[in-house]
This record gives structure tokens, C-alpha cells and sequence, in this order.
């Protein structure tokens, strides 16, 4: 059965390209973390994205820097960032609490 109503079927296709998406540009926490949650397989950072909770990266995610301005900036007491297997992170600068 198909989907009859133009929205739907809009709204079905945005939400199958974001499911699927591979690649993706972030400048903000909101949009870094929202891809660390889909396990976007490359994130790239432009900017500083301040305010940071610690999280996880997925297996098999590269996050790199688009420039040499590019960085995470973790909250006072969070250790930063998290990986299990198979990452590449590259191009930049993790500011983490040092106690």
C-alpha cells in the first residue's frame, strides 16, 4: 500500500534521507550530537561547538575538522569523547575538564 497524501510522502522521503544520511557538516551541539545519535559514519565540525556533555562514538565514525578553527569544547567535569572501535578522529582540538 502506498502513501496517497503529498505530505506524507514528503515527510516519508525527509526522514528516509536523514535515517540513511552518511556525511554531514556541524557547527552546533545540537546538530553534532543529533548525528553522533543517528551514527552519521562522517561528521565534519566547523567552528567551535562549546557546552559539550561526554558521549559515545559509534564504530566506524570519522570526525574531523573542516578547518584549523575546528573544536570541541567539552562542560567543567566531563571527561569528553568516547570511543569503542574502528574511528578516526582528525583536524581537531578536544578541550576537555582537567580534573
Amino acid at each position: 500500500m502506498g502513501i496517497a497524501d503529498p505530505i506524507d510522502q514528503l515527510l516519508f522521503h525527509l526522514i528516509s534521507t536523514l535515517c540513511e544520511q552518511t556525511s554531514i557538516i556541524v557547527d552546533n551541539a545540537a546538530g553534532l550530537l543529533g548525528a553522533v545519535e543517528r551514527s552519521v559514519k562522517n561528521i565534519e565540525v566547523d567552528g567551535k561547538i562549546e557546552g559539550l556533555l561526554s558521549f559515545r562514538l559509534s564504530p566506524g565514525v570519522r570526525i574531523h575538522g573542516v578547518d584549523d578553527q575546528a573544536a570541541l569544547l567539552f562542560q567543567e567535569g566531563q571527561p569528553g569523547l568516547f570511543r569503542s572501535a574502528d574511528h578516526e578522529v582528525s583536524g581537531l582540538r578536544l578541550v576537555t575538564d582537567e580534573t
